[in-house]
């Protein structure tokens, strides 16, 4: 009867509300960076900029006045999307507006050092967001020359990839996601090399794995890992890792590599 029913879809909020609430503690790392690289970025889109202690005091006040305990709480409730941005940028956005007016207006050089920019150990600056985690997509092994495009990931900061990339939409605009796709450029103060994987396709013979070790080793090329296995037609299939200093550097190693006997093809990236 009704009274059934009405105790199962009871049942059934209540597990929703468990299997809910138990992905919200399991992640909560995971929605704390997340949450805390979306507040930036929308920070960022606003134009609201604030030197660091007093940055760090203005969202304390913000988690404060959407009654979050701490701002770790706050992040959280971002990045799960129990908050919306578009509920709480307005107050955001009033509260930044009053505060301006109780502190002292940025100096030039502060207003300059303090947009948005985000320069990794790596040597990537990502638009919009600052002090990020950058990792470089393996898919299509992104190395200084590339034209390059940040993805926004779920609690590991920005991935790099190539913009040619197979997995890099042709039109942003129109992806599923568009907001989590963000400009990137090679900063000027590069790191000296860069890890590059290459895909070797060859006829399978003897010694072609020493020919290839021997040529790596006579451009003076690190070599850090190599994986060998049969392909397909009787060919093999070789992956290495070295190490180069970009885009031309590469283009050196993958046209001598192409001058081993038996050697197919030479490409770059791992799929």
């Amino acid at each position: 009867g009704p009274s059934r029913d009405w105790l199962n879809i009871a049942k059934t909020s209540q597990a929703r509300t468990k299997i809910r609430s138990w992905f919200k503690k399991e992640r909560r790392e995971e929605n704390i960076e997340t949450g805390k690289i979306e507040l930036e970025r929308e920070f960022a889109r606003n134009g609201i900029r604030l030197k660091d202690d007093q940055m760090q005091e203005f969202i304390e006040k913000i988690a404060t006045r959407f009654k979050y305990p701490n701002v770790d709480e706050f992040y959280a409730a971002l990045g799960f999307g129990g908050i919306l941005f578009s509920r709480i940028m307005p107050k955001v956005k009033e509260d930044y507006q009053k505060l301006l007016k109780t502190t002292e207006p940025l100096t030039i050089d502060e207003i300059v050092t303090s947009k948005p920019k985000s320069t990794s150990s790596d040597g990537v600056i990502v638009e919009g967001i600052d002090n990020c985690l950058i990792k470089f997509a393996r898919c299509c092994d992104p190395i200084p020359g590339d034209e390059i495009v940040g993805f926004i990931t779920r609690g590991h900061g920005v991935s790099i990839h190539k913009k040619g990339c197979i997995n890099v939409p042709r039109d942003i605009s129109t992806a599923a996601e568009p907001d989590r796709w963000i400009n990137a450029r090679w900063s000027d103060n590069l790191r000296t090399t860069f890890k590059s994987h290459l895909q070797i396709t060859a006829v399978d013979r003897p010694a072609l794995l020493a020919d290839i070790s021997i040529a790596i080793a006579g451009m003076r090329v690190p070599l850090h890992e190599v994986n060998a296995r049969q392909g397909i037609n009787g060919n093999s299939r070789i992956d290495i890792t070295i190490s180069a200093e970009g885009v031309e550097h590469v283009a050196n190693i993958v046209k001598r590599l192409e001058k081993i006997d038996g050697v197919i093809s030479v490409d770059r990236g791992v799929n």
